[in-house]
């Protein structure tokens, strides 16, 4: 259990990633640090449990997210999506790539979802600045030459930057 808990506290703490578990009934039952303090503003996860999208984002959105949560549950598998989630602390849009899937009981019956978010927003600027200089016009190109680019730091005036 020490192992666990020690594990819980990485992904408490893990840059960029949101990872939060739901009941059946769409209710956050689990949310990491991350998840609570950049959405949220909300140092304390704990202060989550027992809301529901609809507490926290607004409707747009919360309808998107709980119409998610009942495919995943219904088609009994993952669901992958590219996404943007408005961020209360900073009131930027942040673009994710969002994995769900079914939580299930001891006897295989769904009892919720698990689900994380990858912050992409950084890479998704940088590869656009990447295809923008001429020797990348291509992301087959790009992506052949990445290795060799982080390798050697060839990112010359490339800078980094959060925008909408």
């Amino acid at each position: 259990m020490k192992n666990l808990n020690h594990s819980l506290e990485y992904l408490n703490k893990f840059p960029g990633i949101f990872i939060w578990e739901k009941d059946i009934e769409s209710n956050f039952t689990w949310v990491n640090e991350n998840f609570s303090s950049i959405f949220c503003g909300l140092k304390d996860p704990r202060d989550i449990i027992g809301m529901n999208d609809y507490h926290l984002f607004e409707n747009k959105y919360s309808s998107r997210y709980q119409e998610q949560d009942r495919e995943t549950i219904s088609i009994n598998n993952s669901i992958k999506i590219l996404e943007t989630i408005p961020s209360i602390n900073t009131g930027k849009k942040i673009l994710c790539v969002t994995t769900k899937i079914p939580k299930y009981n001891n006897k295989n019956v769904p009892v919720g979802t698990i689900g994380h978010s990858i912050d992409i927003t950084n890479s998704f600027i940088m590869i656009g600045k990447l295809l923008s200089n001429t020797q990348y016009k291509n992301i087959e190109n790009c992506i052949s030459k990445s290795s060799t680019i982080i390798g050697q730091r060839e990112f010359g005036n490339i800078k980094l930057t959060n925008s909408e």
